[in-house]
């Protein structure tokens, strides 16, 4: 950041971690879309802010929001969709 900057940084850049994942697979088996993240940036000029991650166990019906590091997704507390990326959780940096 001393030698580019922020902004430079972002042009080329980010990195975004899948919730539960830590080092390897877990549990649950969260996916992404990132092939069409990467082409709407690179092709698009459109960089992603935040996107959600799906659990595809059967049944599972969870997401969780993969956040811009180094934000990391927080609960808003809202009832009714715990498991709710969207609803339930938004980015904050530390």
């Amino acid at each position: 950041m001393a030698a580019f900057g922020q902004s430079t940084a972002d042009s080329f850049i980010r990195f975004y971690s899948i919730p539960s994942y830590g080092h390897g697979f877990g549990p649950r088996n969260l996916s992404y879309d990132g092939l069409d993240v990467l082409r709407n940036w690179v092709e698009g000029g459109v960089a992603l802010k935040t996107t959600a991650s799906v659990d595809s166990n059967k049944g599972a019906n969870r997401s969780r929001p993969m956040c811009r590091w180094p934000a990391r997704p927080i609960s808003t507390g809202v009832v009714g969709a715990p498991l709710d990326a969207i609803v339930n959780f938004r980015c904050r940096k530390p």
